[in-house]
């Protein structure tokens, strides 16, 4: 499924399969879909729900970006917004890794991050402007950017 468009909302539902989707300044919503996911808009906000993508892509300049679900099973997840914010809302079962990195705005998490094993790359920056650990197992892998906006992780286990 592609859909493109300027001012107009775009809603997906229980898709299987590619979905691209991008607008200019209409909001984007993604809901209990899975495949490879793909949206983008300039000053649209993008969220998602109960999400499984092997690939996963979000990308806006001034929208907010919102997740909420357990990212998958073994999905590779990149969201970026330039000066907005970046709010993720993990379930208790997700299983990532983490790599969160913030310019000019702030990371706020509230979720728990045991300490890496001494052998993983994952290092244990919790606070400031980047932040990388695991949830439960780290099936998958979930890049965070922003330039300016703030950057909140909350839930898990």
């Amino acid at each position: 499924v592609t859909v493109e468009g300027v001012g107009n909302s775009v809603t997906l539902a229980r898709i299987r399969g590619d979905i691209t989707a991008r607008t200019v300044e209409g909001p984007i919503l993604v809901r209990s879909s899975e495949g490879h996911i793909e949206a983008a808009s300039i000053t649209g906000d993008l969220s998602f729900v109960q999400v499984n993508a092997s690939k996963f892509s979000a990308t806006t300049n001034s929208g907010t970006i919102r997740y909420q679900g357990d990212f998958g099973s073994g999905g590779t997840y990149q969201l970026h917004s330039y000066s907005s914010p970046i709010e993720i809302q993990a379930s208790p079962r997700a299983s990532f890794d983490v790599d969160a990195r913030s310019i000019q705005g702030a990371i706020a998490n509230n979720i728990p991050f045991p300490a890496p094993p001494a052998a993983s790359s994952i290092r244990s920056a919790r606070t400031g402007k980047s932040l990388q650990g695991r949830v439960n197992t780290g099936n998958s892998t979930v890049q965070i950017t922003s330039y300016s906006g703030t950057i909140r992780l909350s839930g898990g286990r």
